[in-house]
């Protein structure tokens, strides 16, 4: 396979050939990793081999389902899930060509090179804003019907976490993850920051949030979107500052997911040689002695 070829991978220094040693350093060290995004359907957010087609968009079609394909095969065995759709919401200039259907032809193709992958709908606006964007609200969830009626291989609901104040409250989070788990899919919170200069506010946050989120039957993971200041979209909502200080959001992260939802237990087997302890859903590793 041509390593120039497949589409806007990025830059001379974020190419084809870096994205895919990553993904193998990754795998090394076995840190899971998810795929973002196959389609996102705007001119200003498409790649440059479907945007430059504007003009004559009759092969789009086919240009993204190649796209699809090109970035599938390399990153098989390293990418365990994928935003397969981003942000249709405000994001819908190829459907407005094409028609709703087209959404469907891109799950299909991902399912088609990832067999065994969760394939997620992403979009924002839906926990954020104080949790009062209904028509958001309502356009993810009519996608999602939309997509699951027609037999898209929807598997995945990608909720976007991007908080400024004023910050939606615990319950009202915890009222939009009811409302979408009636659909009976796995929930991620996939970019979670909160963007406030206020140190004290954004810790409080955070622990409401991961406490909110975590408790919440159908959320199977949330995914911070960067942790340093210097390589952070929005440098205050990092966990860490220029200096590499932990702030406390980054404590409350560490505490919550190495201490108080980390299951550490020892102790003796009973007369029939059974040990048993409730513990935290994960892998663990158990030492033995005899």
């Amino acid at each position: 396979m041509d390593l120039g070829r497949i589409g806007d991978w990025g830059s001379n220094h974020f190419g084809k050939i870096v994205a895919l040693r990553g993904l193998r350093w990754l795998k090394q060290k076995n840190i899971p990793t998810r795929g973002h995004v196959m389609v996102w359907p705007g001119w200003d957010n498409l790649p440059a081999l479907v945007s430059k087609q504007r003009n004559n968009p009759d092969p789009i079609p086919n240009i993204i389902l190649k796209h699809i394909e090109d970035i599938s095969k390399p990153t098989l065995k390293y990418v365990y899930e994928w935003d397969v759709l981003n942000e249709p919401y405000s994001n819908h200039d190829l459907m407005d060509i094409f028609g709703k259907k087209i959404m469907i032809d891109w799950f299909n193709e991902a399912r088609k090179h990832n067999p065994d992958s969760l394939l997620y709908l992403n979009d924002y606006g839906i926990l954020t804003e104080g949790g009062m964007n209904t028509a958001h609200q309502n356009d993810y969830e009519e996608t999602c019907l939309f997509l699951l009626k027609n037999k898209a291989p929807l598997t995945g609901l990608g909720f976007q976490g991007h908080f400024t104040p004023p910050l939606t409250s615990p319950k009202t989070i915890l009222r939009i993850l009811d409302k979408y788990s009636k659909l009976g899919l796995p929930i991620k919170i996939t970019e979670f920051d909160v963007d406030t200069k206020d140190e004290s506010l954004q810790a409080d946050f955070t622990r409401d949030f991961l406490y909110a989120a975590f408790s919440h039957p159908s959320v199977r993971g949330i995914q911070f979107w960067g942790f340093w200041e210097k390589q952070h979209w929005k440098p205050n909502a990092a966990l860490y500052t220029s200096n590499w200080r932990e702030k406390p959001n980054g404590k409350i992260l560490k505490n919550l997911t190495k201490e108080k939802w980390w299951t550490k237990e020892k102790g003796i087997n009973n007369q029939t040689g059974l040990f048993t302890r409730r513990a935290f859903y994960g892998d663990y590793q158990i030492d033995t002695s005899f």
